[in-house]
């Protein structure tokens, strides 16, 4: 299956009076865990009861981990840390505790993954 894609002109962030042409990825919907769980059924013995409840839990478990400053593996999905962005300090001396501006979740995908990035995919120009 071939991923879509549109050119679109967009200003060039260098240089306001240029013009760029880029591919941009066109997403053909959205699937969701009611949907993949309905999938995995069908695949495995698992019931769809069981296979939300695990990714609850395992969404849970992921939000507490990461909250305790641990970097967490889940094999074959990646590795998610958190990450964050603050304002500089003066000095490595200052006096006022640092904020963080706004927190993110660092994600890399597992092995499989990447090695299934690698090979190439499909592409193809929708109208």
């Amino acid at each position: 299956m071939a991923i879509g894609y549109r050119i679109v002109r967009r200003k060039n962030p260098q240089n306001s009076a240029e013009t760029q042409y880029i591919m941009q990825h066109i997403s053909k919907g959205i699937v969701d865990l009611d949907q993949m769980a309905a999938e995995i059924t069908k695949e495995t013995a698992f019931s769809e009861a069981d296979v939300i409840g695990v990714v609850t839990a395992l969404s849970s478990k992921l939000q507490q981990h990461l909250e305790r400053g641990n970097s967490v593996d889940i094999g074959p999905l990646g590795r998610y840390k958190i990450g964050f962005s603050a304002k500089p300090l003066p000095n490595s001396q200052a006096t006022s505790v640092p904020k963080a501006e706004r927190f993110y979740i660092n994600f890399q995908p597992g092995s499989r993954i990447k090695r299934w990035l690698k090979t190439g995919l499909t592409l193809q120009l929708e109208k």
